[in-house]
């Protein structure tokens, strides 16, 4: 009975830790380049001012509705709609990116 309880809980541990568990943000089209937002085709140029160049805007621009603005969420890299008023705080607290 012990090695049943040893087996299940080695198990339970080791779900977080596969690579299926965090695969669920890798089809965002959109990738995370220093403190911009790029395409994932695009290279990151950390050293160059290539990276600070902003996305075109057809690709990066999303509806949102009036009280809203647009923001790309850094864990994921997708676009979202947020209230006016907790855009700024968002990006203060390192949740999101603006476009």
């Amino acid at each position: 009975m012990k090695v049943i309880a040893i087996v299940v809980i080695a198990l339970v541990l080791m779900i977080p830790m596969s690579s299926a568990f965090a695969s669920w943000h890798w089809s965002s089209p959109y990738k995370v380049c220093g403190m911009d937002v790029i395409k994932k085709t695009q290279e990151c140029h950390l050293d160059s001012e290539e990276s600070s160049a902003p996305l075109p805007m057809e690709s990066a621009k999303m509806m949102c509705s009036n009280g809203f603005k647009e923001i790309v969420k850094k864990t994921t890299n997708d676009l979202k709609c947020v209230k006016d008023s907790s855009y700024e705080k968002l990006i203060l607290r390192g949740w999101g990116i603006s476009v």
